[in-house]
């Protein structure tokens, strides 16, 4: 695919060290050609971690900046788009990788964090985040019951981001998206907690005279938009890539609001 050939042509500029550097503190994020959002939690666990420079492409400022990734000791990788940069980077540069996936649910979150320090045989403590990630779940309980549509030019995976909605309380109708295989797992959960849900190919050809069974309260993501002209949308497309438990706050206080 382009983007992934377009994140291979930018890792293949980097030049390997001429002499072996000191990489313990130093991590570089793969995965997104814009930055994370700066109040992202996973940059205090990295730190925690022992990683005090953290680089990310989208913020390298000068060539020097970017040559400088070539140093570090390990990529995190959040995009599998970046995956085949990041095994290239492994097999030409010897800096080994780590990979994460965006999630909303808090459990998983939570269990990603701890595999991840398990991994860099360390352990972190992120209880007082997920407890604050519970609290947000908890506070929009107590709204009155609604209808929600998803589409799929999110900054989420829209069948893992149904599921913490439905477990908030909502009822998901339709879900706009491109299934693939990588999809069996999240597809089977919607299924025995949502039976009724309606997913629809958001490439397929017959989306172009879609009309919706019935109109929900609430939309998420750019496309549902255009879908659901008359309904209250969030977007939740923003360059800044949300991660961690502070992306599941974020939406949460987007949908009260």
């Amino acid at each position: 695919p382009p983007m992934v050939q377009v994140r291979e042509t930018i890792a293949s500029l980097l030049q390997k060290p001429s002499i072996k550097p000191q990489r313990s503190q130093s991590l570089n994020i793969l995965g997104y050609f814009s930055p994370m959002v700066p109040d992202s939690d996973l940059f205090p666990i990295l730190r925690t971690l022992g990683f005090s420079n953290i680089r990310q492409l989208s913020t390298c400022r000068t060539y020097r900046d970017f040559q400088a990734m070539a140093h570090s000791a390990l990529n995190l990788v959040l995009s599998p788009e970046s995956l085949p940069a990041a095994e290239q980077m492994a097999e030409r540069l010897d800096i080994p990788y780590i990979t994460l996936r965006r999630f909303y649910t808090p459990g998983r979150i939570h269990k990603q964090y701890q595999a991840l320090a398990r991994a860099l045989g360390t352990s972190i403590d992120d209880t007082r985040l997920l407890n604050e990630a519970k609290a947000a779940i908890c506070s929009i309980r107590n709204l009155c019951p609604r209808t929600v549509a998803i589409g799929s030019r999110l900054n989420a995976d829209p069948l893992e981001l149904a599921l913490l909605l439905i477990s908030c309380g909502f009822v998901v109708t339709d879900i706009i998206t491109t299934l693939d295989d990588s999809d069996a797992y999240f597809l089977a959960l919607l299924k025995e907690v949502s039976p009724l849900t309606r997913l629809h190919g958001s490439l397929d050809p017959s989306m172009a005279f879609f009309h919706p069974e019935t109109m929900p309260d609430l939309t998420i993501g750019a496309d549902a938009a255009a879908y659901y002209p008359c309904v209250a949308n969030i977007p939740w497309n923003e360059e800044t890539q949300p991660f961690g438990y502070q992306a599941v706050i974020s939406l949460l206080k987007e949908i009260a609001h």
